[in-house]
């Protein structure tokens, strides 16, 4: 018996637009991150769900409930699937963080697993608090196809997971497009089979976020060969 995960990036929010860290700030989503939640929609009209698991911000209620705009099924709402806490980071420009924090911002872009946000939580604690959670996930929905509605850097620490790679290669994964999806299977025994990969065929170019954005194209630059 097979379960299904549908991870499902938030649309395009606040902190995105502005290149602000917005971890558990409650941000909302912007007028691009509306275009794409009704092609995000509409990219769901024809694949089968049965529950929908969100984190319990707005961005991410808005992506479950676009979602579910030709299913009607259950929505849960799950904190552990809240994006990283930024502690001291929230809200700040991403600019003023490398200039106020370099040692740790310096972590987090090249060696994330090492990353403690001040006032915040550490990668490592992250990952302990997301794994857990997706785990509960499964328990609870065996058999069943379920879209989760999260975050970014909860989808990477994910993937990184499900393809049997330590945190610390984390960089090998790279970060996924707004409201793009990654399918994974799981089997009886939690056996993980990703079949589609942070997956934004929906998307227009005009609709994009992150390929527009110059941390991205950096990335891409420094690890897009090497990635998975």
């Amino acid at each position: 018996m097979m379960t299904t995960l549908y991870l499902v990036r938030h649309g395009e929010a606040l902190g995105n637009k502005l290149q602000r860290f917005h971890g558990h700030t409650d941000s909302d989503i912007t007028e691009n991150g509306e275009a794409q939640l009704r092609l995000l929609a509409k990219r769901f009209a024809e694949m089968p769900i049965d529950v929908i698991v969100s984190s319990d911000l707005r961005r991410t209620k808005a992506t479950a409930k676009a979602i579910n705009t030709h299913h009607s099924v259950e929505i849960e709402l799950d904190s552990q699937l809240r994006e990283i806490n930024g502690g001291q980071w929230e809200d700040m420009a991403w600019s003023d963080v490398e200039i106020a924090y370099p040692k740790q911002s310096g972590h987090w872009n090249s060696s994330p697993h090492l990353a403690e946000l001040p006032g915040g939580e550490s990668m490592r604690g992250f990952e302990a608090r997301v794994i857990p959670a997706i785990k509960r996930i499964i328990e609870k929905h065996r058999g069943k196809r379920v879209a989760v509605s999260t975050h970014g850097t909860v989808i990477r620490v994910l993937q990184c997971w499900c393809m049997g790679l330590d945190l610390s290669e984390v960089n090998r994964v790279a970060w996924c497009e707004n409201t793009s999806i990654t399918q994974v299977e799981f089997d009886e025994a939690m056996k993980p089979k990703i079949l589609r990969l942070s997956d934004d065929a929906h998307l227009p170019e005009v609709n994009h976020t992150m390929r527009k954005q110059a941390f991205w194209v950096a990335y891409q630059e420094q690890y897009g060969e090497e990635n998975v």
